[in-house]
């Protein structure tokens, strides 16, 4: 997957998708295994917005059994199940608990329903997948055993817990460009940091011209496509409709998750909520869920009204504080510190009103509309429903060209868990593996002229120089903040050390083609994200 421009010739594209996230990745993927002319462009970095700040768990939806949503409950399923068989190696089951209480729907009856109906609506949940990644029953914990399991953070006035499974993504931003890498190995064009600036009708009947602005460049070049797809998120696209992808006068949430450096107290992801005092001497009702991810903590997830105009989103000292407060006193054994907090994770996401607390008036649904002939639309809202979503898209794609633009089973292999290859080191193996499942052995050959990539860039990371190089010449990474956030699995969790940047300079300078200059630029650049978060 190489970035090109040259890729988007002159001939015209059955479907141009126009966003790099987790919606217009596997759109491009599905798009490209129908058959289809593929292009996709994103105007930024790959997975750089929304899709890579979450709280990294896929959810099969069990929460829509309050409201006894079925159908979402299944599509949420569905698309569960079709991450986990695309990317095993990235997915990891997650055992989840919350407390029972009373005789209301927390109780023990109530939650053992609720876990018996789970169990029933998603019996399909492991068909075709691997057994590492099969999701066991879910079942009623006694509260001895609830106890003990969450030591001092758990509630001791409830009666119990009740578990269940989901998946924990281990990685987000490597899960898009897993997709992007294999729309590109089916024939998709895709670009990075390649902003769209003008659609308009093309010179034949049903075409639309596409005027696109390479930020690398600086020069503009043409695109044309036969339907375009806007998977944008939130961001507006009046200056390409005439209109916004949301109206106007719809706000946003920014969606907060902490990284806490410190492993969460067991291996369950731990709901928690209660009423605190919300600052204002009012009442208001909180739920935090508490997730072991990569060693620490990640904490989330909360809501906040914001706009458009406020990203990258910026979470202040204060909304630190208050997130920090509001778990001690819901998990006072947890005894979290502001200082504690080594990463920040936010993004945007629509919601109906600002009236009322933000986490109850998101948008329940993604929809995909037509705004204009040739145009479609994705409001997307959660992660985990993208395969579901790019399926109906592909549907809508196919009325409008008027075939039968079908998605096409899975096919794919299954992570690299084979042996190590000759030569290599179980550890050098089974990192590259736990990252790029079947492409291991591709990224393997890039060390095959340089035995010494093979090696940490330095030994604080587990990162390889191999990673490095690979990101710079396969996966379109042109920054360091490209690499550090969105290819390298290292600035997600923490700010690297100094020796840790120094070390990645010198591979850099030497074998990446940067000069110090433009490396003194970089560092600073990376920093100053770092600063946006607080550290």
């Amino acid at each position: 997957m190489k970035r090109d421009v040259e890729c988007f010739g002159n001939t015209p594209f059955d479907v141009l998708v126009v966003g790099g996230g987790i919606h217009g990745a596997i759109l491009a993927w599905e798009s490209a295994r129908a058959g289809l002319r593929t292009a996709l462009l994103e105007k930024g970095d790959f997975v750089g917005a929304t899709s890579a700040n979450s709280l990294k768990i896929l959810h099969g939806g069990l929460r829509y059994l309050q409201h006894l949503d079925f159908p979402r409950m299944r599509q949420s399923i569905r698309s569960r199940r079709a991450i986990a068989g695309f990317a095993p190696h990235l997915v990891r089951p997650l055992p989840c608990m919350i407390a029972t209480h009373g005789m209301g729907i927390k109780s023990r009856l109530a939650m053992g329903v609720a876990l018996w109906m789970n169990d029933c609506v998603s019996a399909d949940r492991n068909k075709g997948l691997p057994p590492a990644v099969h999701l066991p029953r879910g079942r009623l914990i006694r509260k001895k055993d609830y106890l003990e399991r969450l030591k001092g953070a758990a509630d001791p006035h409830s009666s119990g817990a009740a578990l269940w499974y989901d998946y924990l993504c281990l990685d987000t931003e490597r899960l898009v460009l897993a997709y992007l890498s294999e729309a590109a190995a089916a024939g998709a064009c895709i670009c990075n940091y390649a902003e769209v600036e003008s659609i308009d009708s093309g010179d034949a009947p049903g075409e639309r011209r596409v005027t696109v602005r390479d930020e690398l460049s600086g020069a503009s070049f043409g695109v044309r496509a036969k339907v375009v797809v806007l998977a944008m998120g939130p961001w507006p696209a009046k200056r390409l409709l005439g209109e916004t992808v949301l109206p106007d006068d719809v706000p946003l949430a920014k969606g907060v998750n902490l990284v806490v450096d410190r492993p969460w107290i067991g291996a369950e992801a731990a709901g928690v909520e209660g009423v605190i005092d919300s600052g204002n001497g009012q009442p208001a009702k909180r739920f935090f869920f508490l997730v072991p991810w990569k060693g620490r903590t990640m904490i989330g997830t909360t809501y906040t009204v914001s706009s458009i105009e406020a990203h990258p989103p910026v979470v202040s000292a204060t909304e630190l504080d208050s997130i920090v407060d509001g778990v001690n006193r819901l998990v006072p054994g947890f005894g979290l510190k502001t200082d504690e907090i080594s990463h920040v994770h936010a993004g945007l996401l629509p919601i109906t009103t600002t009236q009322g607390d933000p986490s109850k008036k998101l948008q329940r649904h993604s929809h995909v509309a037509m705004p204009r002939p040739g145009v479609l639309r994705i409001d997307s809202v959660k992660f985990t429903t993208a395969p579901e979503i790019a399926r109906i898209v592909l549907r809508a794609i196919g009325k409008v060209l008027e075939i039968k633009a079908s998605p096409k089973p899975l096919e794919l292999p299954q992570a690299s868990m084979h042996a190590a290859p000759d030569g290599v080191s179980e550890v050098v193996w089974m990192r590259l593996s736990e990252r790029y499942g079947s492409l291991a052995a591709r990224v393997l050959e890039w060390a095959s002229s340089h035995p010494e990539w093979l090696q940490p860039v330095s030994s604080e990371e587990s990162v390889l120089r191999v990673e490095v190089m690979y990101a710079l010449r396969e996966e379109m990474a042109v920054s360091l903040c490209d690499l550090l956030f969105r290819r390298l699995d290292v600035g997600s969790t923490h700010t690297p050390s100094e020796a840790w940047f120094s070390a990645l300079g010198d591979l850099l300078t030497s074998e990446g083609g940067w000069d110090k200059d433009r490396l003194a630029k970089e560092i600073a650049s990376v920093k100053a994200c770092f600063a946006r978060m607080g550290f």
